[in-house]
């Protein structure tokens, strides 16, 4: 007959008796407690102490950062600033271009073109009126092909003179690029006739052209 031991009890082995007091383990249980709190806390300072070194750190990067660009900026503030003569310059040159520019359209001398144009009225004819516009300012190399003058011209005669004989000799003008005869009116036996008349931008005086473009006029 065999004798088995009861479940749970150790045969043979050292016996193991926890001879101490329940105080004494509860001193060790909370000793082992504080331990492991303490390593959490000094676990969470150790992680907040990192974060603020890292944080310190990104301060210290944008404030080099901060001051560098604050640096650039009164650098080129300077520069600027030392630029306005240059672009006070530039704006006054523009600005003299512009007024050059709009001097240079029509720029002639109106009493030497009406000379011209009573050189070439025919004879028993007179110039009694004319509505006159200036060209534009020049924009070709060529001032026989720009247009300087347009406009009409109104000539008045005792007796009638014929349609080509009135433009014929105004067309010869070395200056004028057209002439057209627009109407014809009789009253109290003086005929009027109104021409349509362009000249080319050789009428210009060239007093407002730059120098080198007066250089290659001459």
């Amino acid at each position: 007959m065999s004798v088995r031991a009861p479940r749970g009890l150790h045969v043979g082995g050292i016996p193991r008796v926890n001879l101490l007091p329940p105080n004494e383990l509860t001193r060790r249980s909370n000793i082992l407690l504080g331990r492991r709190w303490a390593r959490v806390v000094l676990g969470a300072v150790a992680v907040v102490v990192a974060l603020v070194i890292g944080l310190h750190a990104l301060n210290l990067i944008a404030v080099t950062r901060l001051a560098a660009e604050q640096l650039r900026t009164q650098t080129l503030m300077t520069e600027i600033a030392e630029l306005a003569p240059v672009s006070q310059a530039m704006s006054a040159r523009s600005g003299l271009q512009s007024q050059r520019e709009q001097a240079m359209a029509g720029d002639l001398a109106w009493q030497p073109v009406l000379i011209t144009l009573a050189s070439g009225v025919p004879a028993g004819a007179q110039i009694t009126g004319y509505d006159l516009t200036a060209g534009p300012a020049p924009a070709g190399d060529d001032p026989t092909t720009e247009i300087g003058l347009t406009g009409t011209v109104t000539l008045s005669s005792s007796a009638p003179i014929e349609f080509t004989t009135a433009t014929a000799q105004l067309r010869s003008l070395a200056t004028v690029t057209s002439v057209d005869v627009q109407s014809l009116a009789n009253e109290e036996d003086v005929y009027q006739y109104v021409l349509t008349v362009v000249l080319d931008q050789t009428i210009y005086s060239g007093n407002f052209a730059p120098a080198d473009e007066k250089q290659k006029a001459n």
